[in-house]
């Protein structure tokens, strides 16, 4: 029999509906931004614009979506972005309607400046809603699950959105796109708002206490709340440096599969489609690992395990391996995540909880780009000493290098900052 502390409350299980909708939702989209545009250009800069227009939307907004989420009641800020997005994608989808068909692509500029302009707008305005109802939505998890089922609860969450962003989602509007170039922002406005609907059941107490302070005073305080914590910078930079390592191999592994490999756009897409199975049953099981192993050892482990991971990417004679190979690394970076991220959540302190958590994650963020661009040199300036698939493989090992480095520069430092602490 179940234990009746490890049943996870019906408000979670609403939430959890909410997430896996939503994220459906942002799956569909993650195809259909970058696709509209090359419907409309075939400028490559102005096609790269729009999925990069959402994530600057995401990053120039995240700090600020954080005092948001401790100064106004969280639920109702999870369902009023939802809302938000489904009146701008019905906007949107409804212009597009008009539009259709568009002709053909624009070899320079874009077939049509409206329909372009409005997309540009939305992903901008769309980027800056996720990371409104994402940073509320791990800001408030606290307040429906008890302390000590965070960990299922943020392993449920996971591997919903993992399922849901990076597979369901993606096939859904690869699917839709072939029918009609607005569907998939129709269909994903509607299950943003389903996910506000899902959420309108979700019941607590979510409104702070009201603040006389400025935002600048609330960022101040958070951030001189972070820097002065004795381990959180530590796993901020943790996760900095795996998110570089890991940009680094992933933007390798296209041209790995194409070159290296010999596999089609289908074989890319299966290994990424296994990768986020792999994520979900690590998500699932998660709260298991942690539970025999304790969060420090899980942890230590959890990124240990990245190195090898990298090694095998690599050496992987066919693109079945690899899938293997991701299945398993994801699998452990999702356990990587459920300690990581119930760790900040039982450590915050409720009333800073929402601005804390943005600029860490933002400062887990940071170093992405370098780790897309390192790549980049790496295989530009190895290919004409070392040959093109030595280079191509090159990132793959200087990311398990540097894994390898950082866990064991921090190795005692996860197994004792991670281990719970009295009133944690």
């Amino acid at each position: 029999m179940q234990n009746r502390e490890d049943i996870l409350p019906a408000a979670f299980r609403r939430s959890l509906v909410s997430t896996a909708s939503t994220n459906v939702g942002d799956g569909i989209l993650l195809v259909c931004w970058a696709w509209t545009a090359s419907l409309l250009t075939r400028d490559a800069i102005l096609i790269a614009a729009v999925p990069f227009t959402v994530r600057v939307g995401w990053l120039g907004f995240a700090v600020f979506a954080g005092v948001i989420a401790d100064r106004f009641n969280r639920k109702r800020l999870i369902m009023a972005a939802d809302v938000s997005r489904f009146l701008l994608l019905a906007a949107f989808s409804g212009l597009v309607c008009l539009k259709v068909p568009f002709g053909p692509p624009a070899v320079s500029g874009v077939g049509s400046v409206p329909v372009y302009s409005a997309l540009v707008i939305s992903a901008l305005v769309a980027g800056m809603l996720e990371v409104v109802r994402d940073n509320s939505m791990q800001t408030i998890l606290p307040s429906i699950v008890r302390s000590s089922s965070l960990e299922k609860a943020n392993g449920r969450n996971w591997a919903a959105e993992l399922l849901c962003n990076s597979l369901v989602g993606p096939m859904l509007g690869g699917a839709m796109l072939l029918w009609a170039p607005y569907m998939p922002f129709a269909v994903a406005g509607l299950l943003y708002a389903i996910g506000a609907a899902a959420f309108l059941r979700v019941r607590g107490a979510f409104t702070l206490k009201r603040r006389q302070s400025t935002w600048w005073q609330d960022i101040r305080e958070a951030a001189g709340f972070l820097l002065s914590h004795d381990f959180l910078p530590k796993l901020a930079a943790v996760a900095g440096a795996w998110n570089l390592f890991f940009l680094m191999a992933l933007t390798a592994l296209i041209l790995h599969v194409q070159e290296n490999l010999g596999g089609s756009s289908f074989d890319y897409s299966s290994v990424l489609a296994i990768g986020a199975l792999g994520g979900a049953v690590g998500g699932w099981f998660g709260n298991r690992i942690v539970a025999t192993l304790g969060p420090g050892r899980t942890a230590q482990y959890a990124l240990l395990f990245s190195t090898p991971s990298f090694l095998c990417m690599a050496v992987a004679p066919d693109t079945w391996s690899l899938a293997l190979v991701y299945f398993l690394f994801n699998f452990s970076g999702l356990v990587w995540n459920t300690v990581s991220v119930s760790f900040r959540q039982r450590a915050l302190p409720d009333r800073m909880r929402g601005r804390i958590n943005s600029l860490y994650r933002l400062s887990a963020w940071a170093l992405m780009p370098v780790g897309i661009l390192g790549c980049g040199l790496i295989v530009t300036v190895a290919e004409d000493s070392v040959g093109r698939s030595l280079a191509i493989a090159l990132p793959f090992y200087v990311s398990a290098a540097g894994v390898f480095l950082v866990s064991v520069m921090t190795w005692p430092a996860l197994g004792r900052g991670l281990e719970p602490r009295p009133g944690c």
